[in-house]
């Protein structure tokens, strides 16, 4: 290699490791590349939806066998899917891992370039690991379960929607721009009122009766140590009534007031509505890309947009 051509390869390299990038330089400082058996591209799942600002975190409702099946055709003869289990989370799935052969490197050493995750719920391994779970399930399921016998609502009615729904315990991924949780609180407001919004007001006289609060407070210390049962129920009731009347009292109350109307009512169809919504944004496999650019080709990307795919937000 002349000078000229030893400066440019030396620039380069610079560059290369200023950037990140992991170099494999061949004898002579040239830098190595991978050979033209490996895999240089492949296709994100085309019937897969964004679940964030990154398009290569994505989610899915196709079957894990169909996704590996659609992964296996874009393998090179460097490539291999690996099983995983994340137990903590009671997640499983596999890796496809996309591996290079530098040239100047050992027939069997390869480097791995990228991998794409394909992470399901491990709903055999959440029963035989979590003690009740069968008691585990969603809240819409539980609110139901409590009106049995009430308004008209029988055990068969129940058990007709347990055995449609009780699967939605085992979600852990939903819809983009969903999650079951808002859509338990948007029904669980509707019931039972969506609460305060803002701290509440204080009302005059309020810092008095906080001071007296803290008082009785210390003054209720002192009584359990004399053991004195009767007059700790008296000053409770004191202090219960003193708090009901400050601003955070009345707010209380009135949370409590919108709970107890809502437990005396018939709620059944918001809970059955709740689980219909539900249960279209359940997603089952998470699709989780690592990005990775092709530096010997331009910075092209590995991951190529099908135009199949699905792009919602």
């Amino acid at each position: 290699m002349n000078s000229n051509n030893r400066f440019q390869a030396f620039v380069f390299i610079a560059i290369m490791l200023l950037s990140g990038r992991n170099l494999c330089l061949a004898d002579g400082g040239e830098v190595d590349t991978p050979d033209d058996k490996s895999t240089i591209s492949s296709l994100i799942y085309p019937n897969s939806e964004v679940l964030s600002d990154n398009p290569l975190n994505r989610v899915t409702n196709e079957s894990p066998e169909k996704i590996m099946a659609f992964y296996k055709k874009t393998l090179g003869p460097y490539d291999v899917i690996e099983p995983f289990t994340d137990e903590p989370n009671f997640r499983k799935g596999y890796s496809v891992i996309y591996r290079a052969h530098y040239k100047t490197k050992p027939k069997n050493e390869f480097t791995e370039l990228t991998r794409l995750m394909v992470i399901m719920t491990d709903s055999i391994g959440f029963k035989k690991r979590t003690m009740g779970y069968e008691y585990m399930i969603p809240q819409p399921l539980a609110q139901l379960k409590g009106l049995i016998g009430r308004y008209g609502h029988t055990q068969a009615d129940y058990d007709q929607l347990f055995t449609q729904y009780q699967w939605l315990r085992f979600i852990q991924f939903w819809a983009p721009g969903t999650d079951g949780s808002l859509i338990i609180k948007k029904y669980h407001d509707k019931v039972f009122g969506a609460g305060p919004t803002a701290p509440p007001n204080e009302k005059a006289g309020d810092a008095a009766r906080k001071a007296d609060l803290e008082a009785k407070k210390k003054k209720m210390k002192e009584l359990k140590k004399t053991g004195d049962m009767a007059a700790m129920m008296a000053l409770a009731q004191e202090m219960q009534e003193e708090a009901a009347q400050t601003g955070a009292g009345e707010q209380a109350q009135q949370m409590q007031d919108q709970a107890m109307e809502g437990m005396q009512k018939d709620s059944w169809n918001d809970w059955v509505a709740c689980l219909k919504e539900m249960a279209p944004a359940a997603r089952w496999t998470c699709l989780d890309y690592t990005a990775l650019k092709i530096w010997w080709l331009d910075d092209q990307d590995f991951w190529k947009q099908p135009k199949a795919a699905i792009n919602k937000k």
